[in-house]
Parts: C-alpha cells; sequence; structure tokens
C-alpha cells in the first residue's frame, strides 16, 4: 500500500509538472486490468481531477462516440495502435500517454511520466498534496459510459461521495479484513469492478490479485 501511494503521488505529480493537468479536467484512461490502471486512476484523482475509463478492447466506433462527447484534455493508453483514433476522435485533446511501448513523438511513456514525477520539484509535491486534501465529497470522481449496446454511450457521472459509499457498502458486505485476498476478474473500468472490487478491497487493506482480460475460462479455473 505504501508503494501503491507513492507511485501515484509521483505519476500525479508528472501530470501536473509535465502535462499542466488541472482540477476537473477530464483524462480518458483507456486500458484493461493491471497495476498500472489502478496507479493513474488514484494519480488522476489525487490531483483532483476526473477519470473516464473504458477497456482496451472497446470497439472503435464505441470509444469514438466516449471521447468525442467527453473531449478530455489528456488520454492515457495501454498500447499506441488507438493513436490515430484517439487524435481524431477528441478535438480538445492536449496530451497522449502510452503505458506499454514507444508512440513517437509528441505522446509521453507512463514510465518517464512516472520517473519525472518522482524527481519534481518540492514546490510541485506540494501542489499535488495540497489538490488531494482539497478534494472534496462532492467534486466529480470519474464519468463512466455505458456499453452502447442500446444507442450512444451515455456518461453517468459519479461524485467521490459516490464512489466511498459503493466502497465502504462492498467492504461490508463481504466482511473483508487485512489478511483476506480477493481475485478479481471484472473489469475495473466497470463501475462495479472499480467502486467494489478495487475500491472496497483497497478499503478493507486487503490483497488485490486481477485477471488482466476477463473471459470465462478465467472465471472457471
Amino acid at each position: 500500500y505504501a508503494e501503491l501511494d507513492r507511485r501515484a503521488s509521483a505519476l500525479a505529480a508528472g501530470f501536473v509538472q509535465e502535462l499542466g493537468l488541472r482540477r476537473g479536467e477530464l483524462v480518458a484512461l483507456i486500458c484493461g486490468n493491471r497495476p498500472e490502471w489502478m496507479v493513474c486512476s488514484l494519480a488522476i484523482h489525487f490531483v483532483g481531477a476526473v477519470d473516464v475509463p473504458r477497456a482496451s478492447e472497446t470497439p472503435p466506433a464505441i470509444l469514438e462516440a466516449i471521447l468525442g462527447h467527453a473531449d478530455p484534455a489528456v488520454v492515457i493508453l495501454e498500447h499506441p495502435a488507438q493513436l490515430p483514433l484517439v487524435r481524431a476522435a477528441a478535438p480538445g485533446l492536449r496530451s497522449v500517454v502510452v503505458i506499454d511501448e514507444e508512440a513517437g513523438d509528441g505522446v509521453l511513456r507512463y514510465a518517464d511520466l512516472l520517473a519525472c514525477g518522482g524527481a519534481a520539484a518540492p514546490e510541485v509535491r506540494a501542489e499535488v498534496e495540497r489538490r488531494r486534501v482539497e478534494v472534496e465529497p462532492d467534486d466529480l470522481a470519474t464519468v463512466i459510459y455505458t456499453s452502447g449496446t442500446t444507442g450512444a454511450p451515455k456518461g453517468v457521472m459519479v461524485t467521490h461521495e459516490g464512489l466511498l459509499h459503493f466502497c465502504r457498502l462492498s467492504s461490508g458486505l463481504r466482511g473483508l479484513t487485512r489478511d483476506d485476498r480477493v481475485y478479481g476478474v471484472l473489469p475495473l473500468s466497470h463501475v462495479f469492478g472499480f467502486a467494489t472490487l478495487l475500491l472496497g478491497t483497497l478499503h478493507a487493506g486487503a490483497r488485490l490479485h486481477l485477471e488482466a482480460r476477463f473471459t470465462p475460462e478465467a472465471a472457471l479455473e
């Protein structure tokens, strides 16, 4: 947990120093289940920004509709293959971060951003801590879009208090303790997976094991 906090704080400093990410700005997080997803989401919230999560395998037409509607300032991608779609779909896009690979000019790598944030000046780290403390329960935390299977995807706006309610309820109903292990197959980009699986487990101080890609076979193993 201490390492997770250090990484998320360092990435948050990188967001402020390298990307100029401001309070209330939207950051699309297009990624599958992996530790970097957790770090990115927490870092976004630390600086008072808002994440817009989707799985990497989101169909192109759905992803294009979501990005066009949300118009994020920053997009974080698991893989660079979706770069052309992202740049065409998000008119207000200012920066792109790629987690896995080199992606060419004008794109930052997650590892480089993490390193820059870790070496950030004291005033930048102080800015992150100030913003983190100033986040209010009624502040917008995330915009989670519906699947779009019955029409255009619709963004559901969830506050920090809403997320806290989910995770308290989840950890309480499951009776989780710090000695428990939780195996998660739901995508973290889904509100139930994020709020109850991830945040509920963190709230209880338990250990989380993530399935990188959900398949019926993985759920049965």
